[in-house]
């Protein structure tokens, strides 16, 4: 009570020790949850663990569970108020959130060093993976390619043109005039084409379906279509859409089918000058694209003697390796940049694992939970029967830190749904060494015992999982958190918004607006997936990845069913 009362609002941080959940037999029904049919579904929670990831050690002394911590004296998890820092000049996790409201922040451990920050530690162990080369030549080849990549570009252009020269060429031959063969003029004129032929389809297409319509009644009536070039006696017949003549021999055998064949000449003839307006309006849209194709292929002298197409797509290739920020001669940030600092993490950890000096990585979590249900199915001849199924998931060396939730009010921007609104940035990062899932149950026993090579064949194991997802970018991308009249919750991450990074910005300038986006680019933060190796029934099917992930916008909202 003491220490409490002489607190002063730094918030609480919390830990445990030797901490273990066994539930041990127990377990929890679910109830209430119904099939298509209506018929009852069973679950039962029949199992729960989570403990201390085991050692060498204790397997060898035949142990199958040990004590966990969670958090530490030193790292705890945290649950605490903090004011923004924006507008305050102080780089820190909150300058993105404005100084004049405090935020509330709920955090898992967090650390700084390397190989204990689970982040880039799942990435070291992803590289590590992928290729027979340790983890450090394994990045290191990947930013060698992209160095190479650059060195590509940038030779390109050395003694040509400057990244903005390049830049302003691409903006030239894109404004040029129709006489200097300007590429936004005759993108104008091909979608006026466009929209010219669009029209001519829309008026053909009642025509045409009702000549079609007409041509299966003509089948239908007795015409033979395979027939009708030349007959037994080598005289041509009655094309279709055209009178017969003399000398011509007939379609048709019966009144019948002669009647359908003159109802379906009617038809064509309707839809003749509606297919050739169609038709027309294609040749000219396919004239005016291959003119557009020529301006954008042209060639010329210095930055001109690669066309418009290779120049775009240099510029952008460089600026997804540099960022928007970077200059031939200084690559500020991009892929390059980002690949840079994991190689300089990652090379951290393999002297920290294997210099002169050898650390260890600190143990993670244990979670196993098993469940039953018992279904109502039915059989191809509609008998019901009742079906046992089962499913174990077990998560082992399980890692959280660094994740953190921080929430915090504005007054609504929706005239919509005035007032208070609540705004959140979400950091959540796992990394789990292994993660097996089973459902085999009673298929896997012998005589009620787990027969264990039955079972290994029929788990699916997820080797060096990493999750990394970054939802919300301060106020500038908030996540915004609201309900609807009928009860239903809505989730939003909105656009990214200029206002929240400079108030004054006019939002009309583009070169104010590329530097709001320079920014947004270069410092929001990705998400990423790794899965370092899938495998089933000791069966590998490779690696799986998700890399510099990061959302514009994005909306969840729940429904009734």
């Amino acid at each position: 009570e003491y220490e409490l009362s002489t607190a002063t609002g730094e918030g609480l941080g919390f830990a445990l020790q030797d901490f273990m959940l066994d539930t041990e037999g127990a377990s929890l029904s679910v109830t209430g949850i119904t099939d298509s049919t209506g018929e009852e579904i069973d679950i039962n929670w029949t199992k729960l663990y989570i403990g201390g990831e085991l050692t060498d050690a204790d397997i060898a002394a035949g142990r199958d569970k040990r004590a966990a911590d969670i958090g530490s004296y030193n790292h705890p998890w945290v649950i605490r108020s903090v004011r923004g820092t924006m507008g305050d000049g102080v780089e820190s996790p909150y300058s993105n959130v404005g100084n004049d409201i405090a935020l509330l922040e709920l955090a898992t451990d967090s650390y700084t060093d390397n190989l204990q920050n689970s982040v880039t530690y799942g990435q070291y162990t992803y590289y590590e993976n992928r290729s027979s080369a340790s983890a450090s030549a394994s990045i290191g080849a990947q930013v060698t390619q992209l160095e190479n990549n650059v060195s590509q570009i940038t030779s390109r252009y050395s003694g040509v043109a400057s990244f903005t020269q390049l830049q302003q060429s691409i903006d030239t031959t894109y404004l040029a005039t129709d006489a200097n063969g300007g590429i936004q003029v005759q993108e104008i004129r091909v979608d006026g084409y466009q929209v010219t032929y669009d029209q001519a389809k829309i008026a053909e297409e009642p025509y045409y379906a009702d000549m079609a319509a007409k041509w299966e009644l003509l089948l239908a009536a007795g015409m033979v279509p395979d027939t009708y070039v030349l007959t037994p006696r080598g005289a041509p017949k009655c094309f279709l859409g055209k009178e017969c003549g003399s000398g011509d021999v007939e379609n048709c055998s019966s009144a019948t089918c002669q009647a359908a064949l003159d109802t379906y000449n009617d038809s064509q003839n309707a839809w003749d000058p509606y297919g050739e307006a169609s038709a027309d309006a294609l040749d000219g849209l396919t004239e005016q694209r291959q003119i557009l194709f020529d301006r954008m292929n042209a060639t010329g002298s210095g930055v001109y003697q690669y066309s418009y197409v290779e120049r775009i797509a240099d510029r952008d290739r460089f600026v997804e390796l540099c960022g928007f920020d970077g200059t031939f001669s200084q690559c500020q940030s991009g892929l390059l940049a980002r690949k840079t600092d994991e190689k300089a993490s990652i090379d951290d950890i393999t002297v920290a694992l294997f210099g002169s000096n050898p650390q260890k990585r600190r143990g993670g979590l244990v979670v196993r939970s098993e469940f039953e249900f018992t279904l109502n199915s039915t059989d191809q001849n509609g008998v019901s029967s009742q079906r046992d199924d089962s499913l174990d998931i077990a998560l082992n060396g399980l890692f959280v830190d660094g994740t953190s939730f921080r929430f915090w009010s504005r007054e609504s921007t929706d005239p919509q749904a005035p007032g208070a609104e609540l705004n959140g940035e979400l950091r959540l990062n796992m990394f789990v060494k292994n993660i097996q899932i089973n459902a085999c149950g009673t298929l896997c026993e012998n005589n009620g015992v787990i027969d264990p090579v039955k079972y290994a064949n029929t788990t699916l194991n997820l080797n060096n999982v990493l999750l990394s997802l970054n939802l919300g970018y301060g106020e500038i991308q908030p996540m915004k958190f609201s309900a609807t009249a009928d009860g239903n919750f809505v989730f939003e991450l909105v656009a990214p918004n200029a206002k929240a990074y400079d108030s004054t910005i006019n939002t009309g300038n583009t070169a104010a607006m590329q530097e709001f986006y320079d920014d947004y680019y270069a410092n929001a933060p990705k998400s990423f997936f790794y899965v370092g190796d899938v495998n089933i029934g000791g069966n590998s099917v490779g690696s799986s990845t998700l890399d510099g992930l990061r959302a514009q916008y994005l909306r969840v909202q729940s429904r009734d069913l």
